[in-house]
């Protein structure tokens, strides 16, 4: 949420907002793959009927071609935090052609996460709202994770979970870096194996 925060107060819409575009660094969380982005407001180049991003992510108004907008990024921010905090997408879909046709319909319902600050779920349902004005700003959201999310989250997960006890962690927050710290090690492999 900071990252696009910074990129929203310079004017630009980030337009590919999805699992494979954010890392979790020694340093903190990047945003990567800024190839699409493009100044809040402008319309759409590519040509008629190209979408541009990945389906699953789009907001409704990037099906219609509307201008891009920061609130387009938030509704991709809402299919991420669900996506992250489930393990699935808010639609069900076995095809892209059947994922586009329920991106017309609502999404799911957030199921109900142990351990997960309502705050949060309702960041998750708003960042989902079909309506973009109703889905919150990046710095807003960026303020409310920072508040429902104890602290020690900043610091770096290899020094902080080994020294906690398994209470003071919620179960997402574990399920989370274990993924990351995975898929860090998956990358880092010269072979692409681990092990």
């Amino acid at each position: 949420c900071a990252a696009l925060a910074a990129a929203h107060a310079h004017g630009i819409v980030h337009r590919d907002v999805k699992p494979a575009n954010v890392i979790l660094a020694p340093c903190g969380v990047k945003v990567l793959d800024f190839g699409i982005a493009t100044p809040a407001g402008a319309p759409d180049p590519a040509p008629d009927g190209v979408v541009v991003g990945t389906p699953a992510y789009l907001a409704p108004e990037q099906l219609d071609r509307q201008p891009a907008t920061p609130a387009a990024d938030m509704y991709a921010l809402g299919v991420l935090l669900y996506y992250c905090l489930t393990g699935e997408l808010p639609y069900e879909a076995g095809s892209a052609t059947q994922l586009l046709g329920s991106r017309r319909r609502s999404p799911r319902p957030l199921p109900e996460v142990p351990g997960l600050p309502g705050e949060v779920a309702e960041l998750c349902r708003r960042c989902l709202d079909a309506d973009p004005s109703a889905r919150p700003t990046s710095p807003m959201a960026a303020l409310l994770l920072a508040e429902a999310v104890d602290a020690r989250v900043y610091v770096p997960m290899s020094a902080v979970l080994p020294r906690q006890r398994a209470s003071q962690v919620s179960p997402w927050t574990s399920r989370a870096a274990a993924e990351a710290t995975e898929a860090m090690a998956v990358d880092a492999a010269p072979s692409g194996r681990v092990g």
